[in-house]
């Protein structure tokens, strides 16, 4: 079930396989999967990358329009994937979990002193 997206109107940059973005405003682009993450409520997140159009400096100094690759976090719902691909390849990262909300801190004898970690996103 693999395909080398070699050809045709479909081909997506290199760097992961190809999937079909839909855009809040209901559009759809082919994009390329670069990685997943799973968030802590559950839910799948991908970072897709597009080109989209730049500007590039030549050496004259005159602007010459060139494929500028972007990227975003794309809830899993706004990404299809394309049949034949194989998408198994794809970097999974775990839950991000927030950090410890208490620090133990050593005293030099037998006991602890016991903080509370106060979080700041």
């Amino acid at each position: 079930m693999t395909n080398s997206s070699s050809g045709g109107d479909g081909e997506a940059p290199e760097g992961g396989p190809p999937v079909r973005l839909k855009l809040p405003d209901g559009q759809e682009l082919l994009a390329v999967l670069r990685r997943r993450r799973l968030a802590e409520e559950g839910s799948w997140w991908y970072l897709v990358r597009l080109s989209l159009w730049g500007p590039s400096q030549r050496p004259d100094g005159s602007l010459v329009a060139m494929p500028e690759p972007v990227e975003c976090w794309a809830p899993v719902d706004a990404c299809e994937p394309i049949p034949g691909e194989d998408y198994d390849q794809v970097p999974t990262d775990g839950i991000r979990r927030p950090p410890p909300r208490w620090l133990l801190e050593a005293t030099g004898g037998d006991q602890l002193v016991v903080h509370r970690v106060a979080l700041t996103l």
